[in-house]
């Protein structure tokens, strides 16, 4: 509990808002008569002129790192560009670059999000690939099977 006299604590937390107080020692304080306030100047007798506070709001940011906020895919994402499919790949690497941004501004919900749709357009790209390597395998033997008849 903080008593009248004492200095204020150096973080305050009030539901998601974080306010810091810089408490270094002031020098140079001229006395300020609030009685009567200048139409010039606006002085809040609370704040001596040399303290910082500074105040932000952390809504929609978790504090903890999950295990899903950790993943990184990529490098997965490239691999399905190259390897599989080139349009569904390219998205799924945009994805992945948005959730590396996400996870260097310590928005982990934003992280969550990309990674979530990074990893989707990843399998879409893996399931496009494999059904259009199936299609092309099934095309060949046909066209084989038909040179073998015709001939």
């Amino acid at each position: 509990m903080i008593h009248k006299g004492d200095p204020p604590p150096q973080y305050t937390s009030f539901g998601h808002i974080f306010v810091e107080t810089d408490n270094a020692p002031t020098y140079n304080i001229v006395p300020v008569n609030v009685d009567q306030p200048t139409s010039s100047t606006s002085i809040d007798p609370c704040l001596s002129e040399n303290q910082t506070v500074t105040i932000s709001a952390t809504k929609g940011q978790r504090r903890s790192i999950d295990r899903q906020d950790k993943a990184d895919y990529l490098c997965f994402a490239i691999f399905a560009c190259v390897c599989c499919c080139l349009p569904f790949g390219l998205v799924a690497i945009c994805m992945a670059i948005e959730a590396n941004e996400a996870r260097k501004r310590y928005d982990y919900d934003a992280v969550r999000r990309y990674n979530k749709k990074a990893y989707t357009w990843i399998k879409l790209a893996i399931a496009f690939g494999i059904c259009a390597i199936i299609l092309i395998i099934c095309l060949l033997l046909y066209q084989a099977i038909m040179w073998i008849y015709f001939l």
